[in-house]
């Protein structure tokens, strides 16, 4: 079949939502953007589909590290971030060095999504996956809520904490809430994010203040509903209203944005490819189970990733995305069986005396952090 008719035929098989594909990709997060670039460039076939109208929607408080920051435009920077304070529940704070960017997580997906478009991903919106397909042919696949069928080798999960792909291969999600304002017309110091531990304000998580240009900052924070006594809105409401400390901080802001969600501190997942299917992101379980972070990890993951998928297609051998586990395990396991531990020892800090006297042992900025999880 040349070209021209292979084209023609597969915009028939588009028109009545049945497409076949090398890889299909569940959501279009950075980690997904990551692996449907690096795979599409190899010349696959690659379609990736997001159940938002819109990419980039995320509770995240969009920091990344300078090392983890990928090769796009750099608008998507919305500060330089050199420091990092820490506030104990009595106040006292320890302010540490940090080297990142806080990013506008809205820009920095879609400038992901554009790039792996350009390299030949072929990007679906508003297309919710509902369900796996029988596999035939060396095929398998998924349909999506909108009538979609799409038949593909190689499918990937990377569709958020609540993934559908993690819940049909049998994996719970252990959570925590987000919620985050977008807040203008407060003046911060640009160059440095806070972060405040205090059981009143965010049972079993903390809250935080990240700055995003001269008067503007993204206000947030997480709860553990079995520690918590009211919703993450009102937590958060009372933070920015009450806090002795950020409260001042805060007076007479504008509230802009709210955006809420869920994030995963269960930690990685027990299996994290199985057969045809490679999860990544937050259905792998791939945020830090205290911090929260999981950008650059999910990242480093989808580059992992694609080198398996592509040698998996290539060479006709799908045992080949076990390299993808080995090679991830190998570098992060156990800095994830470390963070685990943290947050079963932050899960039983359920007062603020107690967190007082913890917070060393649990918070990267101490060093008490480090010589434990040395």
């Amino acid at each position: 079949m040349d070209i021209q008719s292979r084209y023609e035929t597969e915009k028939e098989k588009e028109a009545e939502g049945k497409m076949n594909a090398d890889v299909v990709i569940a959501g279009a997060g950075p980690a997904a953007s990551t692996v449907a670039g690096i795979t599409a460039s190899e010349g696959l076939r690659v379609i990736v589909l997001e159940k938002e109208k819109e990419i980039g929607r995320s509770p995240c408080a969009g920091y990344v590290g300078s090392m983890d920051f990928p090769d796009i435009s750099g608008r998507v920077i919305q500060s330089k971030i050199n420091r990092m304070t820490t506030f104990f529940p009595s106040g006292r704070h320890l302010t540490s060095p940090l080297n990142g960017f806080n990013v506008n997580r809205n820009l920095f997906d879609k400038e992901l999504a554009v790039t792996a478009s350009r390299q030949g991903a072929r990007f679906y919106m508003n297309s919710e996956v509902v369900g796996f397909i029988e596999k035939e042919d060396g095929y398998s696949g998924i349909q999506t809520r909108d009538g979609k069928r799409i038949k593909a080798k190689i499918l990937v999960g990377a569709d958020g904490a609540s993934s559908i792909i993690s819940r049909l291969l049998g994996f719970n999600n252990d959570v925590a809430t987000a919620v985050q304002y977008e807040i203008s017309n407060c003046r911060m110091d640009p160059e440095t994010n806070e972060v405040y531990f205090d059981t009143g304000y965010a049972p079993g998580c903390y809250a935080w203040i990240f700055p995003t240009g001269r008067d503007s900052v993204r206000v947030g924070l997480g709860i553990r509903h079995h520690l918590a006594e009211k919703s993450a809105l009102d937590y958060l409401n009372a933070f920015i209203e009450e806090h002795p400390i950020a409260s001042k901080k805060l007076k007479n802001a504008l509230k802009v944005r709210l955006i809420a969600g869920i994030i995963p501190v269960g930690g990685l997942r027990k299996r994290i490819y199985q057969d045809n299917i490679v999860m990544i992101e937050d259905s792998a379980g791939m945020t830090d189970p205290v911090t929260g972070a999981g950008i650059g990890y999910s990242m480093l993951a989808g580059k992992i990733a694609a080198k398996a998928i592509v040698e998996a297609i290539k060479g006709n051998d799908l045992s080949r995305l076990k390299r993808y586990e080995q090679g991830f395990r190998r570098v992060m396991e156990r800095h994830y069986e470390k963070s685990l531990k943290k947050r079963e020892l932050m899960d039983s800090l359920t007062d603020n005396k107690s967190l007082e006297q913890n917070l060393p042992r649990i918070w990267v900025a101490f060093k008490e952090y480090w010589r434990e999880v040395g």
